[in-house]
């Protein structure tokens, strides 16, 4: 097996473990997740070894670690030598990477321009774990702990930022269950500790996480039949981070309001995540106003309703309180550079008559007060300007689920298979939509960072494979370039 550090491309069953440091820097190590890593090239020249050595009788294994600051990259070798089972050698080599060549450089080279802490990503689903990551497992009666910290050395080598980099532990994620803070889904449990901690108990499963000033604690629940990591310690430090500090502020914003909105809620600004609700988001464009749409999944509108609509960004959180009554609301949001509209659509049902409610509220982006409801004839005319700008532009996210909006089919044709992607001609609750939307976007959830090495699990980042569709259904397939370094595009039919 084989890693080319040039065109960041691996071979089939090396493992990459990733983390960064500074301000920009990314750090990864790649090593054989069954099979010994061999061989390190710079494009066509081989790193390490610099020959395959024929006399040499002992076996040879691999650990590579990259470092970019972003204007110099670093790799270390680490060559252990194995006679039979047992290790009889180890040793470092370290290289400097320019645009199309190397030089072979010192530790303390490198170690001066690496100077800030390497933080190691942690992910506590799978079984992968980097080497310099130690796992201790605690067995008791009722439990069993499993308690994850840095080394301080590495074989025999202090990881000081002296003989080595200095390494702590960074984000804490499970690439299996999400991170829940009161009403917002995280990307991870935490970014930086010093260690953390896995109980498994025979009624409950939790994470404890310790930092200098303060301990985090999750618990293994469910919402919507799905598990997550939930926080159930919220301590009240200063030195929070900021994503967890605005997560809490929400929740107290929530919990502390007179109305208590915890049905479920729609927050248009997306400080409360829709989907731990049942509540899915479409996003679009409408000439030069960005588009959301915001309704039940169609799977749970049997149980869930949308009973209120808030913004809390602004002063007066509430926009909308929905009727009791009320069944299958839809939320749309449309935000130009000035303004924001917010229409509220609702049924109600009246014995065998079902009723349209639609209300409109409007708020100008420098207006931090709240929202005013739209009345006669104002509410008509804007209505009607939006209707003037279909079809409004949606996007697709290659790999995710399909919503009310469209529907997803796979269909295979002689050796190709292709995805074939369809807008609803009307929603679940009988309305026309042939004229209302049009596929213009496609995304895909980027697998790879660079070549073909796989992200950051945590991370959530997608690239664009086209913008220029207008069209209600298409099709696309996958093409593979002989290249590495353009391992994945695809070709895309559009269906009038």
């Amino acid at each position: 097996m084989y890693v080319d550090v040039k065109i960041s491309y691996i071979s089939e069953g090396v493992v990459v473990h990733h983390g960064t440091y500074l301000k920009n820097g990314t750090y990864k190590m790649f090593l054989g997740e069954k099979d010994p890593l061999e061989e390190v090239f710079y494009g066509n020249a081989r790193l390490y070894p610099p020959r395959l050595d024929t006399k040499d009788p002992n076996e040879h294994q691999l650990i590579v670690e990259m470092f970019n600051t972003g204007n110099r990259r670093f790799v270390v070798v680490h060559n252990y030598s194995f006679a039979g089972d047992a290790q009889v050698g180890y040793g470092r080599i370290f290289f400097e990477l320019g645009m199309d060549t190397y030089i072979e450089v010192d530790m303390p080279s490198m170690v001066s321009v690496i100077t800030g802490t390497v933080n190691l990503s942690v992910d506590i689903g799978p079984i992968h774990r980097h080497p310099f990551i130690m796992r201790t497992v605690e067995d008791l009666t009722t439990e069993r702990k499993v308690t994850y910290k840095v080394v301080d050395e590495f074989n025999r080598i202090p990881l000081d930022g002296i003989n080595a980099p200095k390494y702590s532990i960074g984000c804490v994620y499970d690439s299996t269950t999400p991170a829940v803070i009161g009403y917002t889904k995280m990307n991870y449990l935490h970014d930086k500790c010093l260690s953390f901690t896995v109980d498994y108990k025979f009624n409950a499963e939790k994470v404890t996480i310790k930092t200098i000033n303060y301990i985090l604690i999750f618990e293994r629940r469910t919402i919507l039949n799905l598990p997550v990591w939930y926080l159930v310690l919220r301590p009240e430090s200063t030195f929070l981070g900021e994503e967890i500090k605005n997560a809490l502020a929400v929740y107290e914003k929530l919990e502390n309001h007179w109305e208590r909105y915890m049905l479920v809620t729609v927050d248009i600004s997306d400080n409360v995540t829709s989907d731990l609700y049942a509540v899915e988001k479409v996003m679009g464009l409408a000439g030069e106003w960005k588009y959301a749409l915001y309704q039940v999944k169609r799977e749970f509108v049997n149980t869930y309703q949308i009973r209120a609509v808030i913004d809390l960004t602004t002063q007066i959180v509430k926009i909308h309180r929905v009727d009791k009554m009320a069944a299958n609301t839809t939320v749309e949001v449309y935000t130009s550079s000035d303004d924001t509209v917010v229409i509220v659509t609702s049924y109600l049902k009246h014995g065998m008559i079902q009723d349209k409610e639609v209300e409109v509220y409007e708020k100008r982006n420098s207006n931090y007060i709240g929202f005013s409801k739209m009345v006669e004839p104002a509410k008509t005319a804007v209505l009607e300007s939006f209707m003037r700008m279909y079809p409004i532009s949606l996007g697709v996210v290659i790999g995710e689920k399909p919503n009310a909006t469209y529907g997803r089919k796979e269909i295979t044709g002689g050796q190709f298979k292709f995805l074939y992607f369809y807008l609803r001609d009307s929603d679940f609750r009988g309305n026309d939509l042939r004229q209302k939307y049009r596929f213009a976007y496609v995304w895909e959830r980027n697998p790879y960072e660079c070549g073909n090495i796989p992200v950051d699990c945590w991370s959530k980042r997608t690239r664009v494979v086209s913008r220029d569709l207008n069209t209600r259904k298409f099709m696309i397939r996958n093409t593979y370039s002989a290249l590495p370094v353009d391992v994945k595009s695809y070709e895309i039919y559009q269906l009038m």
